[in-house]
């Protein structure tokens, strides 16, 4: 059974743009509130995924 790696992170910014990909040059898919909590499942040069089945 492959381990779970994912963790829980809050938004504190007061509006943030959920991407579809990691970078500016991705179209916007969504935002998030500050205060939201998500759940991510990987990092990399400062862009974090979302774990898919999550409202943005």
């Amino acid at each position: 059974m492959a381990e779970d790696r994912s963790w829980q992170a809050t938004v504190t910014a007061r509006t943030l743009n959920v991407r579809g990909g990691p970078g500016d040059g991705f179209p916007v898919v969504g935002t998030l509130a500050r205060g939201d909590i998500v759940e991510a499942v990987d990092e990399k040069g400062g862009w974090i995924r979302l774990k898919d089945d999550q409202p943005a």
